[in-house]
This record gives C-alpha cells, structure tokens and sequence, in this order.
C-alpha cells in the first residue's frame, strides 16, 4: 500500500508534501518495474517513473516561481515498500493525489501539472490492466 501522508499535512507545508509524496512515488514504481516479470508491465512502470520524476520536477519548479523556495524540513520517517500489486499500488497514489490537490494552491497553471500527473497515473493504470 502506498504511503499514507495525509496525516503529515498542514496548512503550511502542502507543496512540500505533495513533492515529497511524488518522489517518493518515484523511487517506489522504479522498485515495482524491477521486481514485475512482466515485459508489459516492467515498460509500462518505466515510463511511468520516468514521466512521473520530470512531471515532479515541473511543478516544484512552477512552485517556487510562484512563491519563493520550497521549505523541506525532513522527510517522512516511515517509509513504506510498495504493494507487490502494481495495480493496487497506483490505486492507492491516485487516492493520495486527490486527497492532497485540495490543500494546495490553487493556481490554474498548479493545478494543470497535478492533472497531468492524475492523467500519467491514468493512463498507466489503463496500461496495467489492459495491456499484457
């Protein structure tokens, strides 16, 4: 199961959450493509991981264009494997994802980075059922 953040979140670190969550995100979906015997699945998760580090990047970068320097005081002490179910795993982010796009800021150009992040998770979960 994908790391459960909501109870880090407050009203003045949701960006940096959020970045954190996504890296994190990161590290877990290139650990499920190295451990999936399945050729489908293993490209499927690597393009994800790929897309998923740069779609990261932009909007920490978009960010702090906006409001200064992204304060990162630690990173979550529990860190959590990935659920072996590829699926289940994305699942659960795309929860995650939705639980905190409310608490951040609500800038247009912000929140068409976090649905290109809800459509990345998307499509890959599209992949991960349909396509074996």
């Amino acid at each position: 199961m994908a790391t459960e953040f909501k109870d880090e979140i407050n009203s003045n670190k949701p960006a940096a959450i959020f970045a954190l969550m996504l890296l994190h995100e990161v590290t877990n979906a290139h650990l499920l493509h190295w451990a999936t015997n399945s050729f489908s699945k293993h490209e499927a998760l690597g393009e994800f991981y790929d897309s998923l580090n740069d779609k990261a990047d932009a909007y920490v970068e978009a960010y702090m264009g906006k409001y200064g320097q992204l304060k990162i005081d630690g990173y979550p002490e529990v860190y959590s494997l990935p659920n072996t179910d590829e699926v289940a795993h994305l699942e659960d982010f795309s929860n995650n994802v939705k639980k905190v796009r409310g608490m951040l800021p609500q800038d247009s150009e912000l929140n068409n980075l976090v649905d290109e992040i809800a459509d990345l998770i998307d499509g890959t979960l599209y992949k991960l059922r349909f396509l074996k």
